[in-house]
């Protein structure tokens, strides 16, 4: 499937192991399999959520990741979104 069409399989397995490091009240593990589920698929919404709602990244690790997310050249307008 092109970028942004489907779910990515291990986006999700990175986006539950992340759900459950972080009711294991690991944080620092949390992070790294959020990260790791954007960076697999940067429309996984839930990870990026979980990481900006819960502030687990300071405004400089937020900009490197938003920097980082792999877009469709037509979705580029989220970078701008994202950093806001």
């Amino acid at each position: 499937a092109e970028l942004g069409q489907a779910v990515s399989l291990h986006a999700c397995m990175y986006l539950l192991r992340a759900r459950a490091y972080e009711m294991l009240d690991n944080r620092a593990r949390a992070i790294f399999w959020y990260r790791q589920a954007l960076l697999k698929d940067a429309y996984c919404f839930e990870a990026f959520n979980a990481l900006i709602e819960g502030h687990m990244l300071s405004a400089e690790e937020e900009l490197d990741l938003v920097n980082k997310l792999k877009l469709r050249s037509e979705d580029r307008w989220m970078q701008l979104l994202l950093r806001a």
